[in-house]
């Protein structure tokens, strides 16, 4: 953002300050490993920051994740890059909600499709959340973010190889009150 350098942009899920919340990080960094159908707001604020925002130059982007619309929600998508789908419900009283979101890696068939042999490029991540509300001036959520990240780039011209894999997992626990 702005110029700056990668390190200097601060994101939060949930609160939560994330790093390399991206999927191969090796190769340009394409995806995020947010699913924008499991987002309801991002506020993005620019320049300099006191330590309550953040070590950050640049940027710090604030993205929360969306409640469940109505009592049961389901939702499937598709593209190019990844395939997933995304659910979410509350009970009737509405002191419980949850919300989950998987996605998986499009990106082998995309390259089988070409027909290229330049490796294989895999992701996959998932996010949940559970939220309880045992009084009204308190809620208890819980949060869950993992993503797996496997490459293998082939030189064609050599048999020369080269893997790499990476994971990222988050736990933690918000209170409101």
């Amino acid at each position: 953002i702005r110029g700056g350098d990668e390190n200097e942009t601060q994101i939060l899920l949930n609160g939560l300050a994330l790093s390399e919340p991206f999927h191969l990080k090796n190769f340009l960094s394409p995806m995020s490993v947010l699913d924008s159908r499991m987002i309801d707001s991002i506020d993005v604020s620019l320049g300099g920051f006191t330590v309550e925002q953040g070590d950050r130059m640049s940027a710090v982007v604030d993205a929360r994740t969306v409640t469940a619309p109505e009592d049961l929600y389901f939702e499937l998508g598709l593209s190019l890059f990844h395939s997933g789908g995304l659910a979410a419900g509350k009970t009737s009283n509405e002191k419980l909600n949850w919300l989950v979101a998987l996605r998986r890696s499009n990106l082998d068939e995309a390259l089988d499709a070409i027909g290229k042999e330049v490796g294989e490029a895999n992701y996959n991540d998932a996010f949940g959340r559970l939220e309880y509300s045992p009084t009204e001036d308190t809620t208890l959520a819980f949060n869950v973010l993992s993503s797996v990240d496997r490459i293998t780039a082939l030189a064609s011209s050599t048999s020369e190889e080269a893997r790499a894999v990476y994971r990222n997992n988050y736990y933690w626990v918000e209170i409101d009150h």
